[in-house]
């Protein structure tokens, strides 16, 4: 009888202003309402059968407790000229416990909103820093290309630099990528003539005295890096150069000598980038 006077009686509606954009409306109430009912509907219900009540409102918090009486709470969100309003009905079976709910959903509700808006802002922010980052990143690695000028000897050929299925030049572009921390490294090995257009550095210390017979052009390629990184390549090439055309020993000669001359010309602040047209047949 008193079940059938509840059904009967239209329940209170309760309305209370929350601030939240609208853009972010959809993420406080979520798919089907979940983000709300988890959020907002459960933890109020969970705190109120936590709550001292007087001897009056006791037995209904008890009815509640063990699941005689059923909450379930229906919100609707409506656009006003500040804010938003968050609409809900009573549960008619609670009577005059509803008051101590209806505060408890209000506490919730605006906790709710100051989460939802704070994260909102914490993902602006971490956007923003991604895409000032992706930037950078596309700053920092952007691609350096150098070309080098080298007098060969006659008996030199381009495929001892290069090695079987690859393996010889592999290993020189792995040094170069991990000596420097740079990525996508490229190396070109060709016979240099005068009708090639490129700009390049001349590597001309410590590997010959005399007149060469040729020459071939390093063009070496990668991402990331310093523009500085163009004598740390410059030298690694000369080590290379002695690694793959001397035996073992004059190998190591050579390279301990190239060294002190590149020291040298580092100390003295003599190692400026010197580029120049091919076409001009300067060395």
């Amino acid at each position: 009888m008193a079940s059938e006077q509840h059904e009967s009686i239209p329940p209170t509606q309760n309305n209370f202003r929350i601030y939240i954009s609208d853009h972010l409306i959809p993420k406080f109430i979520g798919e089907d309402g979940e983000t709300i009912f988890y959020k907002v509907t459960m933890p109020s219900i969970q705190e109120l059968k936590k709550t001292e009540v007087n001897d009056n409102l006791q037995k209904t918090l008890d009815a509640v407790k063990d699941k005689r009486i059923y909450i379930q709470k229906r919100f609707t969100i409506k656009r006003i000229d500040v804010g938003h309003m968050a609409y809900w009905n009573d549960t008619n079976e609670l009577g005059a416990l509803n008051v101590t709910l209806n505060e408890i959903i209000k506490k919730n509700l605006t906790k709710e909103c100051h989460q939802i808006c704070e994260k909102n802002e914490f993902d602006v922010e971490r956007e923003l820093y991604e895409n000032k980052r992706e930037i950078y990143e596309k700053e920092k690695k952007s691609e350096r290309n150098f070309n080098y000028k080298i007098g060969m000897d006659e008996e030199w050929e381009i495929d001892q630099f290069i090695g079987n299925d690859d393996k010889i030049i592999n290993e020189f572009k792995k040094k170069i990528e991990e000596e420097l921390n740079v990525e996508n490294v490229s190396v070109k090995i060709l016979k240099w003539n005068h009708e090639m257009l490129e700009m390049y550095r001349v590597i001309d210390y410590g590997l010959h005295v005399g007149h060469w017979e040729k020459y071939f052009l390093f063009e070496v390629s990668f991402l990331g890096g310093e523009k500085s990184d163009i004598l740390k390549v410059e030298k690694m090439i000369v080590d290379f150069v002695y690694i793959n055309t001397l035996d073992n020993d004059d190998a190591k000669e050579k390279i301990c000598k190239a060294n002190d001359l590149m020291l040298k010309i580092l100390d003295s602040r003599r190692a400026t980038i010197m580029l120049q047209p091919i076409e001009d047949g300067i060395q």
